[in-house]
C-alpha cells in the first residue's frame, strides 16, 4: 500500500470538547483524502489515564492510530507519533486549534509551491466565534509591541523564509525526511517551545524554512488574565531552555521583558529612574487606545512581565535539569 502524503498529528491530554472540535475539523476538512489513503491521522494522547479522551476517540474511526502513553513533556509525546507516522509530510495540530476552510487544497498547493522546504507553517488565528476576552488578547498578541517579530505567528503577514520566531507548532508541518535524514526529533527534555529548537537545528542542517500567511488555522486564546500569565511565563521558561541548548538562538528582544522585570523590582526598592517606567506607561497608553479596548492596558504588561518572571524562573528552575545535548556542544 502506498504511504500516505501527509500525517495530521495532534496532541491532546484531557481537552475533550476542544479535541472534538479538532477532530470534527479534520472530518470536515479532510475526510476525502483520508478515505484515499492519501492522509492519516495520529492522536497522541499525554496520559494514559485520560479515559475521556480514549473514549470520544472510538467515535471518530478514521483516527488511523490513538497512541496513550505516560504522561511527559510534549516533545516527548509528539515524538512518539513522529515514529509512528507514515506520511511524507507531518502535520503537527494542537487540540486546542482546528482546521480552517479550505485546508486540504491548501495542504497540497503549498508543499508543491515549496518543493525543496524543509519546513511550512503559518498563523493561527483567533476563532470568529471567540468570546469578547479572546478577541481582545488575539490583538494584543498581533502586535509588535507584544509580541516581536513573533506577532506573524497570530496574523496573516507577508510570505517570507523565515525561521523559528514566525511559526508555532499548532500549525506546523514538517517533512518526515528532513527528520529522518539528519537524525532530529524534538528535544524530548524541554517543557515548552519544544518547536523553536527543532526549527533552529533543522536550519543549521540547510533546511529551508517558509511562512505562509495563507495556511492558518484557528486557536484557541486563553479566557482569562491568570490563565494567559500562565501560558505566557511558560513561554518565557521555554526561552531560557532553548537559549541554554543552542545559545545562538539569543536575541536582544529576548531579553528585554526580563530585564523590565527587574528594572521594575529596583524602582520599587530605590524610587528611581522614573524615566523608563513613564516612557513604558505611555506605550502601553498609545497602543491601548489604537486598539480601543482598555482591557489592553493591562493585557500589554501582563504579556510582558509574566514572560519576564517566566525566564527569569526557567534560568533558575529549569536549566540545572537541563542535559548539554549534542547540538550545544557543536555550537
Amino acid at each position: 500500500m502506498k504511504a500516505p502524503r501527509f500525517t495530521i498529528l495532534l496532541l491532546t491530554s484531557h481537552r475533550v470538547p476542544l479535541l472534538k472540535r479538532a477532530l470534527d475539523s479534520i472530518a470536515r476538512e479532510c475526510m476525502t483524502e483520508i478515505s484515499a489513503g492519501q492522509t492519516e491521522v495520529i492522536v497522541v494522547i499525554n496520559d494514559s489515564e485520560d479515559l475521556a479522551s480514549k473514549e470520544l476517540l472510538q467515535t471518530y474511526p478514521f483516527v488511523a492510530q490513538t497512541l496513550a502513553i505516560n504522561k511527559t513533556h510534549p516533545g516527548s509525546a509528539r515524538n512518539r507519533g513522529i515514529r509512528a507516522a507514515q506520511g511524507e509530510w507531518i502535520f503537527f495540530l494542537d487540540d486546542d486549534a482546528y482546521l480552517a476552510p479550505g485546508t486540504a487544497g491548501k495542504l497540497r498547493e503549498i508543499v508543491s509551491k515549496y518543493p525543496d522546504a524543509g519546513v511550512l507553517g503559518g498563523p493561527n488565528l483567533t476563532p470568529p466565534d471567540a468570546a469578547s476576552f479572546q478577541q481582545i488578547v488575539g490583538r494584543v498578541l498581533q502586535l509588535r509591541f507584544a509580541s516581536v517579530y513573533s506577532n506573524a505567528r497570530f496574523k496573516p503577514s507577508p510570505d517570507r523564509e523565515c525561521g523559528d520566531e514566525a511559526l508555532m507548532l499548532c500549525n506546523l508541518l514538517v517533512k518526515k525526511s528532513a527528520l529522518t535524514r539528519h537524525r532530529l526529533e524534538f528535544d524530548a527534555q524541554l517543557s515548552c517551545n519544544e518547536e523553536n529548537l527543532l526549527i533552529q537545528r533543522l536550519k543549521a542542517k540547510g533546511e529551508r524554512v517558509h511562512y505562509v500567511s495563507s495556511f492558518a488555522v484557528f486557536h484557541e486564546r486563553r479566557s482569562g488574565y491568570l490563565p494567559l500569565a500562565k501560558q505566557v511565563a511558560k513561554y518565557g521558561a521555554g526561552r531560557a531552555e532553548n537559549t541554554w541548548l543552542n545559545p545562538r538562538s539569543l536575541r536582544v528582544f529576548h531579553l528585554v521583558p526580563m530585564i523590565f522585570v527587574l528594572y521594575v523590582a529596583a524602582f520599587l526598592y530605590l524610587g528611581y529612574p522614573v524615566l523608563p517606567l513613564y516612557t513604558y506607561l505611555a506605550l502601553v497608553l498609545g497602543f491601548s487606545l489604537r486598539l480601543m479596548d482598555i482591557r489592553a492596558l493591562l493585557l500589554l504588561p501582563l504579556v510582558h512581565f509574566s514572560y519576564g518572571l517566566g525566564m527569569i524562573k526557567g534560568v533558575f528552575f529549569h536549566l540545572p535539569r537541563l542535559k548539554l545535548s549534542k547540538f550545544q556542544e557543536e555550537a
